[in-house]
Parts: C-alpha cells; structure tokens; sequence
C-alpha cells in the first residue's frame, strides 16, 4: 500500500507547467482495487501523482479502471511525475 496525491494543477497561458496552486487534490492509500478521483480535470490542467510507500499503476480516462497487470503506466515509490489529462477526464490508480 502506497499514500499516492494527485492534484490536478493549472498550465500557465505560456503554456508551461505551473508549479504552484491547484484545482483538486486527492489523497488515496492504494490497494489492489482500483480507485479514481472524484473530479475530472478541468480545462488546460494537467495531473501531479506524487507516491509515497510503495509502488503503483495508474491509468487516465473519461471513466479509468486502473489494473495491475502491466496494461497501465508504472509510478515507483519516490517518485512524482506530472501527467496531460484531457478535460473531463480522471486518473485511477491501483497497487502495482
């Protein structure tokens, strides 16, 4: 089990990556069930998953099903990676 933030963050009109402020963040403890955040992205936002604990997968979509079976994108305990998420859309996660 991993202590896994996502924040959805705002894109700055240069369109580069604002480092500060956000419209929702989530914090989740993963599992092997898949969990998604409660809100989708907003427009012109991008996703921040910061793991702690352990590692996990994730997965984005309109309706996102996470699955541990190497069918979705690999987070290592440490490490945080920033994500393009279409608007509307979720980000799911699961324990890899």
């Amino acid at each position: 089990m991993a202590t896994v933030d996502v924040a959805f963050k705002n894109i700055a009109p240069s369109g580069q990556i604002a480092r500060s402020g956000f419209s929702t963040n989530q914090t989740f403890t993963s599992s092997a069930s898949s969990q998604a955040t409660t809100a989708g992205a907003n427009a012109n936002e991008y996703a921040q998953i910061v793991v702690s604990g352990g590692n996990i997968r994730y997965t984005v979509a309109a309706t996102p099903t996470a699955v541990a079976d190497g069918t979705c994108e690999l987070v290592l305990d440490g490490e945080r990676i920033e994500v393009d998420v279409p608007t509307g859309h979720k980000v799911a996660i699961i324990d890899a």
